[in-house]
């Protein structure tokens, strides 16, 4: 399997929060809300109620992730091209004069750098915590529809494998010994 398959399977309904591409913190971010019923989800089992109503909850945690880092991404491609002509320049010209070494001067740079970095993945971490609480206050709703309700995450934290991508997913896997009862009607007032 890729990267990123591990925690959602093809055959399951899921909905991706964040999928694992180089490109993730490019992509805008979208409110949770608008976003359609998934596969699997959509030929009545789960009402536009339910919906609805995890939806609102879950907006302003998904809204809230990743917020800053396509600034702060912008920002550090803007001082690896700084320190590039920086040190291209000390190098002709630096020599001559026997000055302190130029990397020096970047240090403030990358330690606010850093600070930014673990200030934004640590305020991902509460939202996905706060996301998790979430699911997990709906599972019951779900599991009388037939479906259980996960949320999965992948290369989230403060730590990761070179080239790894963070990934995101709530997923629905079906309850196999399920079956429609008098409990499932799609009216709002069931739990």
């Amino acid at each position: 399997m890729g990267q990123g398959q591990s925690i959602v399977k093809d055959d399951v309904p899921h909905v991706w929060i964040q999928e694992p591409s180089p490109w993730h913190i490019f992509v805008p971010r979208v409110h949770f809300y608008n976003r359609p019923v998934p596969a699997g989800l959509d030929d009545g089992a789960i009402d536009e109620i339910l919906w609805k109503s995890i939806s609102s909850e879950l907006d302003p945690h998904v809204y809230g992730l990743n917020v800053g880092m396509r600034y702060l991404m912008v920002a550090y491609i803007f001082i690896l091209v700084l320190v590039g002509i920086f040190m291209s320049l000390w190098s002709t010209f630096g020599k001559k004069r026997n000055d302190d070494n130029p990397v020096i001067f970047f240090l403030p740079f990358v330690a606010v750098f850093l600070a930014a970095y673990f200030s934004i993945i640590g305020k991902n971490l509460k939202a996905d915590a706060e996301i998790g609480k979430i699911c997990e206050s709906f599972g019951q709703r779900f599991r009388l529809r037939g479906f259980g309700i996960e949320y999965r995450t992948e290369w989230t934290g403060w730590c990761k494998p070179k080239r790894a991508r963070p990934a995101r997913a709530i997923v629905f896997p079906p309850i196999p010994e399920f079956e429609k009862g008098p409990q499932f009607d799609n009216s709002p007032y069931v739990l």
